[in-house]
Formats: C-alpha cells, sequence, structure tokens
C-alpha cells in the first residue's frame, strides 16, 4: 500500500467516529455489496476488500478497500481510498479519490481531487468544478467546466476545458483535438 492510499483510509477513519454523532450506515468485511434495491438515507461508509456500492446514496459516501466499484447514483460527496476505483455513476457533490488505478465516468456536480499510479477520465465525463489530478499516467477526456490542474508522469489531455488549465509532466504532454 502505498503512501497517499494509507493516507485517505486513515482520513476516512477519522470521520468514522462521526456515525456515533450523526446518523449513518456504517459498514466493514471482505466483501460489501449494496444492490440497486437499496437506498441509503444516511451518510455511508464502507470498509473492506471489495466494496461494490449500486445503491442511491442520498447523502455522502466514504468508502476504502482493495477494489471499490460506485456505479450508484451520489447525491452528496464522495471520499474514496482503494488500490482500483471505478466511478460508473452521476455524483451531484465533490469527489475525492485516491488508488493505484482510478476511473471516472458520469457527471461530478463538484470538484473532483484525484491522486492515483493511473488516473483515466473517460470520454462523456462532465465535471461541473474544478479538477485537480495527479498521478504516473494521467489521461482526461470529457469536459471540465472550471480550473483544471493536473501533475502526473505522462499526460494525455484529449478534453473539453473551459477555465485555465495549469499542467505539469515529469515525461511526456500529449493534446489531443478537443
Amino acid at each position: 500500500m502505498n503512501k497517499l492510499t494509507a493516507f485517505f483510509m486513515g482520513a476516512a477513519l477519522l470521520v468514522v467516529p462521526t456515525f456515533f454523532v450523526h446518523a449513518a450506515d456504517f459498514r466493514h468485511g471482505e466483501t460489501i455489496s449494496v444492490s440497486d434495491q437499496e437506498v441509503t438515507a444516511q451518510n455511508f461508509y464502507a470498509a473492506g476488500g471489495q466494496v461494490t456500492f449500486s445503491s442511491i446514496a442520498q447523502k455522502d459516501l466514504i468508502l476504502a478497500g482493495g477494489r471499490i466499484i460506485l456505479n450508484g447514483s451520489v447525491w452528496g460527496d464522495v471520499l474514496v481510498a482503494g488500490g482500483t476505483v471505478d466511478v460508473l455513476k452521476d455524483v451531484r457533490g465533490d469527489v475525492r479519490f485516491a488508488g493505484g488505478q482510478v476511473t471516472i465516468q458520469g457527471a461530478i456536480g463538484g470538484d473532483v481531487t484525484v491522486a492515483g499510479g493511473q488516473v483515466t477520465i473517460l470520454p462523456g465525463t462532465t465535471i461541473a468544478g474544478d479538477l485537480i489530478a495527479a498521478g504516473g499516467k494521467v489521461n482526461v477526456e470529457g469536459t471540465v467546466n472550471g480550473q483544471t490542474k493536473i501533475y502526473g508522469g505522462e499526460v494525455s489531455i484529449n478534453a473539453r476545458l473551459a477555465g485555465p488549465v495549469f499542467v505539469t509532466s515529469g515525461k511526456q504532454i500529449v493534446f489531443g483535438d478537443k
């Protein structure tokens, strides 16, 4: 586990005690699966080897694990730390991700902060706010309506970037035709 993943998992664990004060749903185990038939009305916390969240989260979502699959909509903010992180649905709030491999697809209503060995923002993704991405390989497609800051070893940008753009690369920057 790299230092960044450990940091975000530690940060998530610092937030977990708030479930004693506020209404929350906390789950842990080797495999956590929340189906699309279940609606989570409180803040939701989960830690496990594999966490799959297919539900609708009406509040914030905090997930930690080796493999994270988020294919349910989130109305609040999201904090995720994992080895492999796949975010495949819409999030109305801000998102913060750390992982070895992070893939983002869908509409993000706020800001995106992401760090990983490989960060991929897929075509069709829309980020309403700012994007801050750091990784060994960073590939950005889709649309970013706010400011974009990218720090990477290899950076590929084939996206519509509406705001100011700042890119730092240790090896290579490739721009697409968008």
